[in-house]
């Protein structure tokens, strides 16, 4: 649910920050705590299991698309341990249900 301290991905996403504009891409099954590699990102794409070929296309093209969260994504770890599970909407979150874009 969250990354590592010293997560060769996050130090990798880092060092490319500095010399790059990083487009981040992560597979969620299930809410994720984003929040470190949220400064260093240009852009983070929620990935739901798509195919590579249609993600690319659809990045890359021109035609209208709509995405939106299916869930809220937790700010940090604390956010998910204090979180009342039978209560909606009591987390602080990142990235908030609905949360996202139109092309």
């Amino acid at each position: 649910m969250a990354f590592r301290p010293n997560d060769k991905d996050i130090e990798f996403i880092v060092q490319a920050s500095k010399t790059h504009r990083v487009v981040v891409t992560v597979y969620l099954d299930r809410p994720a705590v984003l929040a470190p590699i949220k400064q260093y990102a240009s852009a983070i794409i929620a990935n739901f299991g798509v195919n590579d070929n249609v993600l690319f296309d659809r990045l890359f093209d021109n035609k209208p698309y709509l995405a939106k969260m299916p869930f809220s994504l937790p700010d940090s770890m604390d956010s998910v341990q204090h979180q009342a599970s039978n209560l909606p909407n009591d987390m602080k979150a990142l990235y908030p249900f609905g949360y996202g874009l139109t092309h």
